[in-house]
This record gives C-alpha cells, structure tokens and sequence, in this order.
C-alpha cells in the first residue's frame, strides 16, 4: 500500500509511465525471494524483539518512535541513498510497527515488509537501480530544487501510517469496550 500512494503521488509530481522489460522469471522469482530473509530477520530483530521489549518498558507508542529512527539507520549500509534511504525506511519502520500490533503477529510485518521491498525494487523499479519488471520513464525533467521521490515515500508512508494508527486505535478501544 505505501508503494502504491508513492507511486500515485509521484505520478502527480512527476508524471511518468512504465515500460515493461522482458526479464526472465526464474530471475524475478529468485529476486523477489530474495527479500524474505531480510524482511524476516529485520522484522524479528526490531518488532519481535526490540517493539515487544520497550512496549512492556514504554508503551507501544513511545516504542515506535524509539525503534524507527535504529530501523532507518540499519539500512544506511544496504545503499547508497544517504539521508533518503534512512528516512524513507525510517517511516516504513511505523508501517511495519503498526502492522505488528494491529494484528499481533509477526507474520503480518515480515508480509508487509518483504512485500513493500518486492514491489519497490523487483516488480516498479521506483528504488532507481534500473534491475526491475517494469521501468519508471518519466516524462518532464526530475525537479532539482527537492526529492520527488522522497517526498512521495514519505508522504505516502504518512497516508500508511495514518490510517493504521486509526485502526490500531478503534481496535483497541473496541476490546477495552467489549472487556
């Protein structure tokens, strides 16, 4: 969902289409399986242990805000982004976080996180490496003046996290009504 309100505001920015480029499909599969085991460590070490550890400490907010900027700043060696990959994972980190104490699984944030990184690098090509199903063309200049890409991912990060922190919230005030 983030990459889908990246790509739609993205599109509002800086219009662009996509060229499909014939890759073979072992190659695909075994780039997009590639991301499972990352998701999965990455997951197990922030939310099942550091967001489980300080939510019994501080609480699941404070928790999320503690844990996010760590998660962004993991990411700084997997690429050469800079200042964009730490805060664009730092965001995606209350996606993953929020996911996890919706549902209280961890299944859910390792699906969401994985998924998230497929569709970025394997399937839009939106990360910018150029080794994806289909090829970001984009039709005017990209803006100097600011990162339209990360603008985009962090204003769809923003729309993400909004609508789960709504839902994590009417969850819990549901089971707090029904105790």
């Amino acid at each position: 969902m983030t990459v889908l309100s990246t790509a739609c505001i993205l599109q509002l920015l800086v219009p662009y289409h996509f060229e499909y480029r014939l890759l073979s499909g072992p190659r695909v599969l075994s780039e997009a399986f590639s991301y499972l085991p990352g998701a999965f460590l990455e997951e197990l070490i922030f939310r099942g242990f550091l967001l489980v550890v300080f939510s019994q400490l501080l609480g699941w907010r404070l928790s999320l805000l503690i844990i996010a900027l760590p998660f962004g700043l993991f990411h700084l060696q997997g690429g050469n982004g800079g200042y964009s990959i730490v805060i664009s994972t730092t965001m995606c980190s209350f996606i993953f976080g929020l996911s996890f104490i919706l549902t209280r699984s961890m299944w859910t944030s390792i699906a969401s996180h994985a998924t998230a990184n497929i569709f970025l690098h394997v399937i839009t090509g939106l990360d910018g490496a150029g080794t994806s199903v289909y090829k970001p063309v984009f039709e005017q200049a990209w803006p100097k003046q600011y990162d339209a890409g990360l603008l985009c991912m962090v204003a769809g990060a923003i729309i993400v996290t909004a609508l789960l922190y709504i839902l994590t919230l009417k969850k819990i005030n549901s089971v707090n009504l029904n105790a």
